[in-house]
């Protein structure tokens, strides 16, 4: 069994390396939620799986946007790639792409499986 199929559906959680961001994920295949866990805002995306551990996803509503950054990243196709899978947390390689400003950004981070709070973060 892909091992890439159990993150396809349910809870995640992901933390900004600065512990600014706290991020609850709740995938349900072809949509997921991001809920900010300090303010409850919410965003809603389009995710298609273009292999068993590779998707992207699409920025549908939900925010207000506050600066040209968080415009350039809501407005960008996101492509996540899968890497290691544990039973705590999973890896992924993430590449953004706005076509429209000619611009990618790049990054790699953890996402959690379950709920861990962190002293001091989130």
């Amino acid at each position: 069994e892909n091992p890439c199929l159990k993150i396809k559906e349910g809870k995640f959680y992901f933390y900004s390396p600065d512990c600014q961001v706290g991020m609850m994920i709740v995938r349900r295949d072809s949509v997921q939620s991001e809920i900010n866990m300090k303010t409850g805002d919410t965003s809603y995306w389009k995710i298609k799986w273009t292999s068993d551990c590779q998707f992207s996803a699409h920025y549908l509503s939900g925010l207000k946007f506050t600066s040209k950054g968080e415009k350039y990243f809501y407005t960008s196709t996101a492509t996540f790639t899968i890497g290691t899978i544990t039973k705590d947390y999973f890896l992924y390689d993430g590449l953004f792409e706005n076509s429209f400003m000619h611009k990618k950004y790049s990054e790699s981070s953890t996402v959690k499986l379950h709920y861990i709070h962190y002293a001091g973060c989130c």
